[in-house]
């Protein structure tokens, strides 16, 4: 997926209840600094000190990214690993699906049961959705 983002020229960014700093690390070691670029990572800091979570769908995390990015909503797509992740994309207007492969065993039956028609099963099945 990282190599068709990559080949694509996809512009690509990070929404993550995680610490940002933690995704720049993994991006510089696995060598998807170009795709995935430090200034679009997005985490619980993305506000200076104060922490912003993904928790309650809380969207501002996604809004603060459409802002920097400087995109539409209309134009974007998400992949998350928590229904959480769909429903604050989706707050924003973007285009929502759940990753059941990042999913806990809780999780994805959440989603089997809730959103079975936007949980993707496969990392392919993304470029399938991009080629759209």
């Amino acid at each position: 997926v990282i190599e068709y983002l990559r080949q694509s020229n996809i512009n690509v960014c990070v929404v993550t209840a995680g610490i940002k700093e933690k995704v720049k690390v993994a991006a510089q070691i696995f060598g998807w600094k170009d795709v995935i670029k430090p200034k679009n990572i997005f985490g619980r800091h993305s506000f200076g000190w104060q922490k912003v979570t993904k928790a309650d769908a809380n969207p501002m995390l996604f809004k603060k990214a459409l802002e920097e990015m400087g995109v539409e909503a209309k134009d974007c797509l998400s992949f998350g690993n928590e229904i959480t992740d769909t429903i604050a994309a989706q707050k924003m207007g973007i285009k929502a699906y759940n990753c059941s492969w990042g999913a806990t065993e809780a999780e994805l039956q959440n989603m089997m049961d809730s959103m079975p028609d936007i949980t993707i099963k496969s990392p392919m099945q993304i470029i399938d959705i991009l080629r759209r």
